[in-house]
């Protein structure tokens, strides 16, 4: 609230996993990052290793401007295995993982093979009243 330009306030339509799209294969997931957040740069997923960032965990999950659209926001399929140790980094500086609120659940969410996860990152870095936060959602969820 309170912000003008791209950061106004606005709402987003943002599409499910629809089965149609693509099958995902047992072992891996589809997984999309949507920049909610009022970081002035684009953000990434990282892995890490020991704690620090290290490398994109895919193409699709680099470089994210703020906003949603069909075109920037694309599911990746990613090994299961590989997702776990992520940081959010901001483009400018991605050796340095953006300190998220505690309430966040990028490292505790448990991935489920064969779903789709959307990755939401909101708020804001520094702000005690709105905090930059992580959250996964399950898109779609498959039964075995």
């Amino acid at each position: 609230s309170g912000q003008t330009g791209t950061f106004a306030p606005q709402l987003f339509m943002v599409t499910n996993y629809a089965p149609s799209q693509f099958t995902i294969p047992v072992g891996q997931n589809a997984v999309r990052v949507i920049n909610l957040s009022l970081n002035p740069n684009p953000v990434s997923l990282y892995k890490t290793v020991g704690g620090v960032p290290s490398a994109a965990v895919a193409t699709a999950l680099d470089n994210l401007a703020f906003g949603y659209s069909t075109t920037a926001n694309q599911y990746a399929l990613v090994n299961t295995v590989q997702l776990q140790n992520f940081a959010v980094v901001d483009t400018t500086a991605p050796t340095t993982a953006l300190t998220l609120d505690p309430g966040s659940n990028l490292n505790t969410q448990v991935l489920q093979t064969a779903q789709a996860y959307t990755l939401y990152i909101y708020g804001q870095a520094g702000n005690a009243s709105q905090p930059l936060t992580a959250k996964w959602v399950l898109d779609y969820s498959v039964v075995f």
